[in-house]
């Protein structure tokens, strides 16, 4: 596809190759992994890691994922997202951390890009714009009917990964 014909499913799958193929360093593998849930589950400008946290654990809980361990390994990789981009480095201590918490150095990698991966598949499969399907996350989070909506849609994308 053109440059000029890009769209976010584009965005999200070149920050998905560079963490997964790029021999580049931890923080800026999470961080590629990171922007690319943002490409897929973002429009807005404010309270970013608050709501892509909060959307993957709900999106992705349907695809069998637990949806407290998706919140919490994304404020993880979104705090070293953040670290990175403003042009630090994690200390020795905090990689250790993820190591304990992940089981390997590049655990925390690893998780961030399996749900890029459901991410990318869901925006790819599912036939609503990123906008509706962003508003039908939200509205799963206070109403039941659109709960049901949600899980109805991503059956398809269930059963393929």
């Amino acid at each position: 596809m053109s440059a000029n014909r890009w769209d976010h499913r584009d965005v999200a799958f070149e920050r998905y190759s560079n963490a997964l193929m790029n021999p580049a360093s931890f923080e800026e593998r999470v961080a590629n992994g990171v922007m690319a849930l943002e490409a897929l589950l973002l429009e807005e400008r404010l309270e970013l890691g608050y709501r892509l946290r909060f959307r993957a654990a709900k999106l992705l809980g349907f695809l069998g994922e637990g949806s407290i361990a998706v919140r919490d390994a994304i404020s993880d990789a979104y705090g070293v997202r953040s670290a990175f981009a403003h042009g630090a480095r994690l200390s020795s201590g905090q990689k250790s951390k993820f190591e304990n918490r992940y089981g390997t150095p590049d655990g925390l990698v690893r998780v961030t890009l399996n749900f890029v991966r459901k991410a990318i598949l869901i925006s790819l499969l599912v036939t609503r714009t990123k906008k509706d399907l962003i508003r039908l996350i939200d509205d799963a989070f206070i109403e039941r009917p659109a709960e049901d909506q949600l899980q109805q849609l991503l059956l398809p994308v269930s059963e393929l990964v």
